[in-house]
């Protein structure tokens, strides 16, 4: 886990916030998920805006992989959106940069997070497993590319089919490992088929070393190896129309303080219309972030379809699929589970966000 350290005073009449960055050991620990009815179209819960969270100091702990969301949450900063949603409360902010979502999943269960985004595989399994995770919005979708297949530049592998019985990495668990399968499953190709390894998330990494003959990255990951000269694609034409990034609530956090809960969406919300107001101005606010040049980030990040809104029917379908896909392969017994296990709208609801 990496730190991510900055400051932020919310100042309005005596109440005072601020935002900063730590980082903690992952328990590998599960939590017994408690019981929570779901509702894809009520607010069905007894939910108070007039609650303790404006009566004391609360800490939100948020984490991502990949950078995406503590950039959101600096640019939302300098862009003075989380000093307008959080005026009325006395809030801190603990960022984390987590690996991958299985261990954002531990870290929830674990009592040490209270938010997060995860792709899709991680963010069904976390629900359906005892976390204590539950899915409460859904901050865009995908309508292009999925991704690429990649493999090292010297493997004189050209395609799918040829890599049957060769080594293929993925982080397992992850969205990418669930998005490289649906790479095969669109080939006709059952991953049986080929050398499945489990190469973490720095697939990049591997293939460069020529540890593995295949591995699934982002298409920003794709251009920087094309671009470098040390991986080509054998496939990148998938393309998924659905979710492309869940936001996760721990169930007991957002029951405790469903205003805030409320309150945090609108301003990751607000936080994506700037940057689909003026993706140049967060193009060369990323820049700055990274030190380095973040264009094929932007370019990764502003291909999405930005758009907070409720777990609706494109998401509930999505989600149904993987559900299916997770007991075909034998991977979780998801018998009895369904969409419902998974999502809860009534925060996003609170928030007012559109279908």
């Amino acid at each position: 886990m990496k730190k991510r350290i900055i400051s932020l005073l919310l100042v309005v009449v005596l109440v005072i916030g601020s935002l900063t960055g730590c980082g903690k050991n992952t328990d590998q620990v599960k939590a017994e998920q408690k019981e929570t009815e779901t509702s894809g179209t009520e607010v069905s819960k007894d939910v108070n805006q007039e609650s303790d969270s404006k009566k004391e100091h609360v800490t939100i702990r948020i984490a991502d992989q990949a950078v995406n969301m503590i950039l959101y949450f600096h640019y939302g900063e300098e862009k003075g959106i989380l000093q307008e949603y959080f005026k009325d409360y006395d809030v801190g902010f603990e960022l984390y940069d987590f690996a991958s979502g299985p261990a954002v999943n531990e870290a929830i269960a674990a009592g040490q997070l209270d938010f997060s985004v995860e792709g899709n595989l991680p963010s069904v399994t976390g629900p359906i497993s005892g976390y204590g995770t539950e899915v409460i919005a859904i901050l865009g979708k995908s309508t292009s590319s999925a991704g690429a297949i990649a493999t090292p530049v010297d493997s004189g592998i050209n395609s799918l089919e040829e890599t049957k019985g060769k080594t293929v990495g993925t982080a397992i668990g992850t969205a990418y490992h669930y998005t490289l399968a649906r790479f095969y499953e669109e080939a006709g190709i059952s991953l049986d088929e080929v050398n499945l390894i489990n190469a973490g998330t720095d697939v990049s990494t591997a293939l460069r070393a020529g540890e593995i003959q295949a591995g699934y990255v982002t298409l920003a990951q794709a251009e920087i190896l094309t671009n470098e000269g040390s991986a080509r694609v054998i496939s990148d034409e998938l393309i998924i129309t659905a979710p492309v990034h869940y936001f996760i609530a721990s169930r007991e956090f957002a029951e405790k303080h469903p205003d805030l809960t409320a309150a945090l969406l609108k301003a990751v919300q607000a936080i994506e219309k700037a940057i689909k107001d003026d993706p140049e101005a967060f193009g060369d606010y990323y820049n700055k972030y990274l030190g380095t040049d973040a264009t094929p980030y932007v370019k990764s990040v502003l291909g999405y379809d930005l758009e907070v809104t409720t777990v609706n029917e494109l998401a509930i379908s999505e989600i149904e699929k993987i559900l299916s896909w997770l007991k075909k392969n034998g991977l979780v017994d998801t018998t009895g589970k369904t969409a419902e296990d998974v999502y809860d709208n009534t925060y996003a609801k609170l928030a007012n966000l559109p279908d």
